[in-house]
């Protein structure tokens, strides 16, 4: 009933803090949160099977409608649909479906933005952002429908080692099929076991690793699964009490409990649901979202809410793209931020599955706190732990390039730290200066488009 399919990428993940050390942090962490994935539903491998072919028409529907010039020639933003995506999906309840973004604004201001980046007019582009909001409601409602009661196909899984020490995971009937990295097949063993306390061969665990697979598989995206290295996590948790995360995933977490964008199929590895319907009362947590305005937005103000409302010390690590946005500014100018570090791009270290690599852009690192939280020396942001924390991000590691060519800069751009009267740390910019064929020109902030920031903690 499938598709044959084509060679498959290997999944890889990071490494994590291991089952002893997560244990122990598990038992020793001061957080308190309510239950929110209680009633989740993994899908079954035939419903996620539909739910990826569904979202892969909407990708080929954007894409197909770009191609609009005389010439015939793609005039597509490198990453529009995922940014489209990441905002249209804040739109909309999981209740619908946890990929299609069934709640897309038919004007969505970031699709639109992207595509009169690329030359479309105005009509054009509201045009095709409308048929793709539309489409995603179709998709959404087509699948519901295509679903039947109980599930009829027999979902058996056939699991192989290759001799390069990678396995695969077959289920044949559905046609679905994922490669995956030994150690990543036992990192996902290891959570699953620390969560469900279930070690029997059922083959419940090969389903939802299958499952999850396709999901992630699926969303795509260049340095989607990027992680602080071990040695920040390490800091994070040593020196700021730090014992979960509020955007990661199966494939990149570090501790054993964190919120994700995908709670359906997460949930058996450890996620406790979305950042957004997670209500903690205190404790410290590493938040690593992906760059998007609408999800940075939507973070601060949650932030902000639980910090006013918290009955103890509370404490989020935030670390972000340092672009010059109304979002990075409004975070770094938060009442409760209480320091700020940089790290430029030829410094950094960040880790994709077991490779190290770095970005075009300076990595920001704001640390948000209440009062107790400030106040508590074993949550307060002090000078030298956030020394030390700059030092664990360091590291020698491969570029992640950018789709598109960035711009040249005959002077790159730089930051430093100062120390303001109350012992708040600030950062001051130096100006950009662009070279053109008409000499240099001096411009206020650099050219976003070009300084891509990939990394995927949805939620």
């Amino acid at each position: 009933m499938a598709k044959k399919q084509g060679p498959q990428q290997r999944c890889t993940a990071t490494p994590w803090a291991g089952a002893v050390v997560a244990e122990r942090l598990l038992a020793s962490s001061r957080y308190r949160a309510s239950k929110n994935i209680a009633g989740i539903r993994t899908p079954s491998i035939h419903e996620e099977h539909l739910r990826t072919r569904s979202y892969q028409r909407l990708r080929k529907q954007l894409v197909d409608a770009c191609k609009l010039s005389k010439c015939g020639a793609v005039r597509y933003p490198s990453m529009a649909f995922e940014r489209w995506w990441y905002s249209a999906m804040s739109y909309s309840a999981m209740v619908m479906d946890p990929l299609l973004p069934a709640g897309a604004q038919p004007d969505d201001p970031v699709l639109l933005a992207d595509l009169l980046h690329v030359g479309f007019s105005d009509q054009q582009a509201r045009s095709i952002t409308r048929q793709l909001a539309s489409a995603a409601q179709r998709a959404a409602a087509t699948l519901r429908k295509q679903l039947p009661p109980k599930q009829a196909l027999s979902e058996h899984i056939t699991v192989r080692s290759n001799t390069d020490g990678g396995v695969e995971l077959e289920c044949a009937v559905i046609g679905a099929k994922v490669l995956l990295a030994a150690d990543a097949f036992a990192k996902l063993r290891a959570l699953y076991r620390l969560r469900a306390r279930d070690a029997k061969g059922s083959g419940e665990f090969e389903r939802v690793v299958l499952v999850m697979l396709l999901r992630y598989r699926t969303l795509g995206g260049s340095g989607f699964q990027l992680a602080l290295p071990p040695a920040a996590f390490h800091v994070l948790a040593s020196s700021f009490s730090v014992h979960a995360e509020c955007f990661a995933s199966p494939l990149n977490c570090w501790f054993a409990r964190y919120c994700s964008a995908f709670p359906d199929t997460d949930a058996p590895f450890g996620s406790v649901g979305s950042f957004f319907s997670f209500r903690p009362r205190q404790g410290a947590f590493e938040a690593n979202p992906p760059f998007s305005p609408a999800v940075l937005a939507v973070m601060r103000k949650h932030m902000h809410e639980l910090l006013r409302q918290a009955d103890g010390p509370l404490s989020f690590i935030v670390t972000v793209a340092n672009w010059e946005h109304s979002e990075v500014t409004a975070l770094c100018s938060s009442p409760f931020a209480r320091a700020q570090l940089v790290v430029p791009p030829e410094e950094q270290k960040w880790l994709d599955g077991a490779s190290a690599r770095r970005t075009s852009s300076e990595l920001l690192v704001v640390v948000l706190q209440n009062s107790a939280a400030a106040e508590d020396p074993e949550f307060a942001a002090t000078s030298a732990k956030m020394a030390t924390l700059r030092r664990s991000c360091i590291g020698e590691a491969e570029p992640l390039g950018p789709r598109k060519k960035p711009v040249k800069l005959q002077q790159p751009p730089a930051c430093t730290m100062l120390h303001n009267a109350n012992g708040r740390e600030t950062l001051v910019h130096r100006r950009l200066v662009r070279a053109n064929a008409g000499g240099n020109q001096h411009v206020n902030q650099p050219v976003q488009r070009h300084l891509a920031w990939r990394r995927h903690r949805l939620a």
